[in-house]
């Protein structure tokens, strides 16, 4: 016996807003664990500028400290509140300004380290300017600006670096280095957002294409839907007037379609539009156009079909290719014929009388027997 699937259950289906959120929350716990990581190497570069006699051993501490009550911080309020707290322009705002604090701080109380930490301070601002608004990033920069003129001032204009040994020279060195390091981590974190942005407004337009198509189309037999036809009959009609040519449309009708879904089932009736427009397709011209306007009922739109003898001429051969398809692959005593109305539009005629003329035409295909193509003429004004 072959096991059946049955359709999951609203309940029972995947959560992808719940997949997201966890990701972000990991994310942002990985963004935690990066920030307490940059602190403590800075501490880290601090601490043996301090052993070899430039700093005050309480500069280490104090970035270190900032550092675990930041990222500890963020951490909280991750594993409280979720994934994308991290974003929150306030919270950057803190993270920034305890940053500066800290840096501005060790440079004021810490004069052999004053350049260092300005330097620091470039990579600060940069940080902050990923997930700030211009207001927020300006606002935040002016007040960098003032602090660090203000540390300056206050050691009488005069920017120290630890040189005076070999030791403090390469230390120096060392920092200069992390610190383009941590400029570069920036830049990459920037292009990975504008990745992701690219990516998002990609999907975006994706997804927008694709509501589009869903609703020119109709679902069963993939033709544009009434509303469609009804725009490119408008635009044929447009471009037709601006060059002063004409074109036909047709209608078409399955001949007892009601008879084959009563008989059959529905189901059987499906699979016959199916292959009725399959067929229509594939006998039409490549210009041509062609529509599931209702039930049984097509439109075709026939560019550069300007004398009824050229319309008719086209879509006899799309009434031939439906009455003489092997329908009994189908169902055995299966036979499918179509009626056919056609009209060639005429100068300054609207869309509804050409549309209207058709559909008489399709009435007196039917009223002569079916299975046959017909025409109503324009009627004199």
């Amino acid at each position: 016996m072959q096991p059946t699937s049955t359709p999951l259950s609203p309940d029972a289906r995947p959560d992808w807003r719940g997949v997201r959120t966890v990701a972000q929350t990991l994310n942002d716990f990985r963004t935690c664990i990066a920030v307490l990581v940059f602190y403590l190497i800075d501490a880290g570069l601090m601490a043996l500028f301090c052993a070899f006699g430039a700093g005050n051993w309480a500069s280490p501490m104090w970035i270190a400290g900032t550092g675990l009550v930041v990222a500890g911080g963020g951490a909280v309020l991750v594993h409280r509140f979720g994934g994308g707290r991290l974003d929150d322009p306030r919270l950057v705002i803190v993270q920034a300004g305890s940053a500066l604090v800290v840096t501005l701080g060790v440079a004021l109380f810490d004069p052999p380290l004053m350049a260092l930490m300005l330097m620091t301070v470039i990579v600060i601002i940069p940080t902050a300017a990923l997930r700030l608004a211009p207001g927020g990033l300006l606002s935040l920069c002016m007040v960098a600006a003032v602090a660090s003129f203000a540390v300056v001032a206050a050691h009488g204009g005069r920017l120290t670096i630890p040189a005076d040994t070999a030791a403090q020279q390469a230390l120096s060195g060392m920092f200069l280095l992390w610190t383009l390091v941590k400029g570069a981590s920036i830049n990459l974190a920037g292009m990975a957002l504008r990745m992701e942005l690219n990516d998002s407004h990609e999907r975006l337009a994706a997804a927008l294409l694709r509501v589009e198509q869903l609703a020119e189309r109709d679902e069963l037999t993939g033709l544009p839907n009434r509303r469609r036809m009804q725009a490119a009959l408008a635009e044929e009609r447009e471009r037709c007037s601006r060059n002063g040519v004409s074109f036909s449309v047709a209608m078409l009708d399955i001949d007892h379609f009601k008879r084959i879904n009563d008989l059959y089932g529905h189901p059987m009736g499906d699979a016959v539009l199916r292959s009725v427009a399959q067929l229509m397709r594939t006998a039409l011209r490549k210009p041509d156009l062609v529509g599931r306007v209702g039930g049984e009922e097509f439109l075709m739109i026939l560019p550069g079909a300007a004398r009824l003898e050229e319309a008719k001429h086209v879509v006899e051969r799309v009434r031939a290719a439906i009455e003489g398809n092997d329908w009994s692959a189908t169902r055995a005593d299966l036979q499918v014929t179509a009626s056919i109305g056609v009209a060639v539009g005429e100068p300054g005629e609207s869309v509804e009388s050409l549309f209207d003329r058709a559909d008489r035409g399709l009435y007196l295909a039917k009223q002569g027997g079916r299975n046959q193509v017909a025409a109503d003429t324009p009627r004199p004004h």
